[in-house]
């Protein structure tokens, strides 16, 4: 039966396609080339070849829309155009018949893409940081398009990494990294490429910084520090101090504080005098947070209202979100809970109005961590499983352990001690296998809470709970984190 309906669908299209006009058919077959809905100017700009005129696109469209082959969705952020998928799927059939026309609309359909790439790429830097991440959202699929067509050899293919550098921003934000490395991983695997020193370093960075974005620091320190050498040679100082300066949060993770701090210092030294304000302000971010994971809590401070300060006046509400983060982390180190408390809902707000979320998650991560020096488990539960979400989803692997020790510490405040212990030793395995370390404080923190554990529940329990936890996948902590068993409260 379903057979049957969709042969006399196909039926009826290729009847309804056999009364149009030439200039009607055509803009159909090329219509074919979207994998989604698009809209006006993605229609002439991929539509408006030979023997069409762009400006004949438009009227084109209005009479297939009156025939009932394109449909027309009014939105409040601008009209959409949409096709039935057997309609679409007929039209790409007829485009693929075209030969020489079906190639130049594929090239077209590319090149329109990675302008708005390249335009988000712009804006994300700036006060619409959520309208262009939602218009890039919106543009996803046919995006993703483009890019494939930009790694099947049909173009040149210097373009998936102009493509892989526009996107950056938008995957980390939006928690697309694993696809955005899978993507660097193919083009860093193209002769084109790997002949390219410019494009390869390029490659490089956008696949450190994803890494980077996913806790995956010895993967970004080789990418970085090849293509440091690689930037170098080319004598680029902006890329040079961009290089150096995510190079100095990858070496930091691996324990080389000192380092860190020469590599940031030569990139805000670059930065500064070529009048680099966004790569100045970046700078003092990472300078705090260095200083912070050395327990150096007022220089930390120094350069972060530093930071902000320049953030808010170029308006980088990444920047701002994240620096209002740490600045809340430094006072929670030093015990000040109602300004961490502050800092934590300002980069909360920031990062929701500019639709950061992994800034969002972050927050409420620190946020659930007041809640818990507080008393308040209850907000604490809501705000850790929201986190403990999105990092998951994000696969934020660093964040993703602290939350699962927070949850420790959650279930140790609710008298499931058996529960905490597993989270505690899961998410300790999970450490170790990844090779992620943490800075000395953090390191004492956790000591800290096994120790509390260990005393709650006697020694040769808790070593049993312990040595069965290791076992356990990351899911299935996770799982027993938003799903607690019912338990005896330990005294």
């Amino acid at each position: 039966m379903l057979q049957e309906r969709q042969q006399n669908l196909r039926a009826l299209v290729d009847w309804s396609y056999e009364l149009l006009k030439p200039e009607e058919q055509t803009v159909l077959d090329r219509l074919g080339v979207f994998v989604d809905g698009f809209d006006l100017a993605a229609a002439e700009a991929v539509c408006g070849g030979e023997p069409l005129a762009t400006e004949d696109v438009l009227d084109l469209l209005g009479s297939l829309v009156e025939k009932s082959l394109v449909m027309l969705q009014e939105r409040d952020d601008g009209a959409r155009y949409l096709m039935l998928e057997t309609i679409r799927e007929y039209a790409r059939e007829k485009l693929a018949q075209r030969g020489d026309d079906a190639a130049a609309v594929a090239v077209r359909h590319c090149d329109h893409y990675f302008e708005l790439a390249k335009a988000a790429r712009n804006g994300l830097t700036g006060p619409q940081q959520a309208d262009w991440l939602w218009r890039v959202e919106v543009e996803h699929d046919n995006i993703r398009s483009a890019i494939a067509l930009s790694l099947s050899g049909s173009v040149d293919p210097v373009i998936a990494v102009k493509f892989a550098v526009a996107m950056q921003g938008f995957w980390i934000l939006r928690g697309y990294s694993t696809e955005g490395r899978k993507l660097v991983q193919a083009v860093l695997a193209l002769p084109a490429i790997r002949s390219s020193p410019i494009a390869q370093a390029f490659a490089l960075y956008v696949g450190a910084a994803l890494a980077e974005s996913q806790s995956d620091h010895a993967e970004a320190r080789t990418m970085l520090e090849t293509c440091l050498e690689l930037r170098r040679g080319l004598d680029s100082e902006v890329d040079v101090a961009a290089t150096l300066s995510t190079l100095s949060l990858a070496r930091l993770q691996g324990g080389y504080a000192d380092d860190a701090t020469a590599c940031e210092s030569e990139a805000r030294e670059i930065f500064r005098r070529l009048g680099d304000r966004v790569g100045e302000a970046i700078c003092l971010l990472h300078l705090g947070q260095i200083c912070l994971y050395q327990g150096n809590d007022a220089m930390a401070r120094s350069h972060l209202e530093q930071c902000l300060t320049v953030a808010r006046e170029i308006r980088h509400q990444e920047v701002e979100g994240e620096c209002e983060l740490v600045l809340g982390e430094v006072a929670f180190e030093s015990a000040d809970l109602p300004q961490a408390n502050l800092r934590f809902k300002r980069s909360l707000t920031v990062c929701r109005e500019a639709g950061d979320k992994r800034g969002e998650a972050n927050a409420l991560r620190w946020l659930a961590r007041v809640d818990l020096q507080d008393g308040d488990l209850a907000a604490a539960r809501t705000r850790l499983a929201d986190a403990l979400r999105a990092f998951r989803a994000f696969e934020m692997r660093e964040e993703l352990l602290g939350c699962l020790e927070d949850e420790a510490e959650l279930a140790q405040a609710e008298g499931r001690v058996e529960t905490a212990v597993g989270l505690a030793a899961a998410a300790a395995q999970s450490r170790q296998r990844l090779g992620l370390t943490l800075s000395p404080r953090a390191e004492r923190r956790r000591q800290t809470l096994i120790g509390r554990l260990r005393r709650a529940m006697t020694e040769a329990p808790f070593e049993s709970a312990w040595a069965e936890a290791k076992q356990w996948e990351i899911d299935e902590a996770i799982r027993n984190a938003l799903s607690p068993r019912n338990e005896r409260a330990t005294a």
